[in-house]
């Protein structure tokens, strides 16, 4: 079997409890528990943070890689940084208040085995708000990687917290990059340019948290700066053409700045598969 590190990034906002969660998810409860664990530190953390951490380091004294960061540098920064210190080259990411579904890892450990002409995999994911079991809504993506790069050219096609991803080929287009919010968007749009696979496999990896206002934040007007240089850059590769270019810039302007309650509605009935 394929060895393989997980990659995360915690900082000091980040609730000792949610944490204390996703490592039972990726230590204690997965089928087959990781090679490594590369866990970036980006700024100093509160010390309830660090009791979470000793307690699985005590635990696990091999897996984990800690890389700790002086001051915050953003998640891009960090997760450039931590990859580069990923022993092997598959590479499991992982947010620090999401939940893995115990079989996440050999789903996908097996997939890049099978599939060695892909690059990046990732899955469908189920949204709670306090309770992992209590679902909301189902986030899903296209599968083949003909529907992949169909869906890119107007939206993000994987959702970042199921990713699973070589290393050489991140590495080779560039590894991760500051864009506010958009950090994994721009990279997966510089992996479909450089003609290397992405696909998803149909099925929830992760469970993952919204709520304290995650809809509202995806109304910054920063948005807006990050995605005229992704959008640039896909027009530029010819990933895009004019009319889908103008197409995303309305698209995205429209949903930055519509109120609060539309956005919500709209990630509710449009964006969203809600659970019943």
């Amino acid at each position: 079997m394929l060895k393989f590190s997980v990659l995360m990034s915690i900082y000091y906002k980040e609730k000792p409890e949610y944490f204390d969660l996703c490592l039972k998810s990726i230590l204690i409860d997965q089928t087959i528990l990781p090679n490594e664990i590369v866990l970036v530190k980006d700024g100093t953390l509160t010390e309830e943070l660090e009791i979470v951490l000793d307690k699985y380091q005590q635990k696990f004294p091999k897996i984990f890689n800690i890389v700790a960061l002086e001051q915050n540098q953003g998640l891009g920064n960090a997760l450039n940084l931590g990859l580069k210190k990923c022993k092997y080259n598959i590479v499991m990411r992982m947010d620090t208040d999401d939940v893995s579904v115990p079989d996440r890892f050999e789903k996908q450990i097996k997939y890049m085995e099978e599939h060695k002409d892909v690059s990046v995999v990732g899955g469908f994911l189920d949204e709670f708000i306090e309770d992992p079991e209590k679902i909301e809504r189902t986030k899903t993506m296209p599968c083949s990687y003909e529907n992949v790069k169909k869906y890119a050219k107007f939206r993000n096609p994987i959702n970042h917290m199921t990713v699973c991803f070589r290393k050489k080929d991140v590495l080779g287009v560039g590894n991760y990059q500051p864009l506010f919010y958009l950090e994994d968007h721009y990279l997966w749009a510089r992996v479909l340019v450089n003609n290397k696979k992405i696909e998803n496999i149909p099925y929830v990896l992760v469970h993952a948290r919204i709520g304290n206002g995650f809809e509202k934040r995806r109304g910054d007007k920063r948005y807006i700066k990050g995605w005229k240089k992704l959008q640039k850059y896909l027009y530029e590769h010819n990933f895009i053409n004019s009319i889908q270019r103008i197409r995303n810039l309305i698209g995205m302007y429209t949903f930055v700045y519509v109120p609060s309650d539309i956005r919500i509605f709209f990630y509710n009935k449009i964006l969203r598969k809600k659970c019943k």
